[in-house]
């Protein structure tokens, strides 16, 4: 099969599986004309075509129409704004100490008031705002959680939670949410957000998070990652490194991405520091058949299995088989080719992984929640500092700026 042949698959099923044959042939027209050497060798329809030739075409059919109908998914494509997926399935294992001293029980973060009158989901949410319609949010969730995101997320349409059976990784629940969403809209423009970090300045985020937008509309093809300006050689998160820079009308620098490097060593942090690494947000942006194309070329098979479970409404059997795949360290590091960076200096980004960062980050921000000052009155009182884990990552000597 060549390209062509694989994209008059892929827009003939997704077009008329809507019912909608003149938008299939006018898709494929379009498909044909901008097929790339890069797009056009990976085939991730390609298992979708064998299975169909398995299965009764009735039966698909309306297995894909069903489910799609269930979810509300139908009428909500019918415009091309934005779509933003919000990752909220995660355990926050890290943090659970302190999520009990803040909430009286050890939830995953996402759920706590670390700061302010919401917790870091409610936050992400406000954040996303202003960049995308309320009815653009697609929340992945875990149901070990439910109690948790279910007044979480009451105000939400039933049709934009996807309640995962299990947590299987950042891959799993991205590769679930994009397969929802590529049913009936494989051009989409999709964010994938995580829905547990902290950022000082949201109005700069929303900035750089629109400025990624327009770049992902010019490269079809690419992922566009957002990556922090590095502040010091942390040893505990992602790093990207990026490649030659590109033309871009945005200020933000825009570059290729030359390698990934997860938690590295304190000498190859401050290395990549010199060189003008990125902290890795974990924020992506791009088309969404662009993330498919991504995932094809990297975590097929799995993806395959859980296209079958989607389109037969069985995510439990698959979920319960599948191993963990995380995002970063499993699609991403794999196919640097596919990628483009986007520098972030203004908006004051952390990833709250351990206690003591998040207690750091806040006091950089000067933020002083109600229990950070009961935890500090507790250390005066008695004498002696309040026992928090441990973590493993560089000492605060070792935290400052490489000039």
């Amino acid at each position: 099969m060549d390209a062509n042949d694989e994209i008059d698959e892929r827009y003939e099923y997704t077009s008329t599986r809507a019912g909608n044959k003149e938008a299939a042939r006018q898709s494929t027209h379009h498909a044909r004309a901008r097929v790339s050497p890069r797009v056009a060798g990976c085939r991730p329809f390609e298992a979708v075509r064998r299975w169909r030739r398995r299965h009764s075409q009735r039966s698909v059919d309306a297995n894909v129409v069903d489910q799609t109908k269930k979810v509300g998914l139908m009428e909500q494509f019918a415009t091309e704004q934005p779509w933003a997926v919000v990752l909220a399935g995660g355990d926050g294992a890290r943090l659970q100490d302190l999520t009990r001293q803040i909430d009286g029980d050890p939830r995953p973060k996402q759920f706590s008031k670390i700061f302010g009158n919401r917790t870091l989901l409610g936050h992400t949410r406000e954040r996303l705002r202003p960049v995308f319609n309320d009815d653009r949010l697609l929340f992945v969730v875990t149901k070990d959680h439910d109690q948790f995101y279910k007044s979480e997320l009451a105000d939400i349409d039933r049709s934009q939670v996807l309640e995962q059976p299990a947590n299987r990784g950042t891959a799993v629940a991205i590769i679930t949410s994009l397969l929802q969403l590529l049913q009936y809209k494989p051009d989409a423009i999709v964010g994938i957000f995580p829905a547990d970090h902290y950022y000082a300045d949201e109005a700069a985020f929303a900035s750089t998070v629109k400025s990624a937008i327009s770049i992902s509309k010019a490269h079809l093809d690419s992922i566009i990652l957002i990556g922090a300006k590095a502040q010091w050689p942390e040893i505990e998160y992602g790093w990207i490194e990026p490649g030659p820079e590109i033309p871009s009308p945005c200020r933000a620098k825009v570059s290729g991405v030359s390698r990934f490097c997860e938690k590295p060593p304190l000498l190859e942090a401050r290395d990549l520091m010199r060189k003008g690494g990125l902290w890795n947000t974990f924020v992506a942006i791009g088309r969404a058949g662009a993330f498919l194309n991504l995932l094809a070329a990297t975590v097929m098979p799995t993806m395959t299995r859980i296209a079958h479970a989607v389109a037969h409404r069985d995510l439990g059997s698959v979920y319960g088989e599948i191993d963990s795949m995380d995002f970063s360290k499993d699609v991403l590091s794999q196919q640097p080719c596919s990628l483009l960076v986007m520098e972030d200096a203004a908006s004051g980004w952390a990833d709250l992984g351990h206690p003591e960062r998040v207690i750091r980050t806040l006091d950089r921000h000067r933020v002083q929640p109600p229990w950070l000052s009961e935890m500090r009155r507790t250390e005066q009182r008695l004498n002696v500092p309040v026992q928090l884990p441990q973590q493993t990552t560089a000492t605060f000597r070792d935290l400052v700026t490489v000039q």
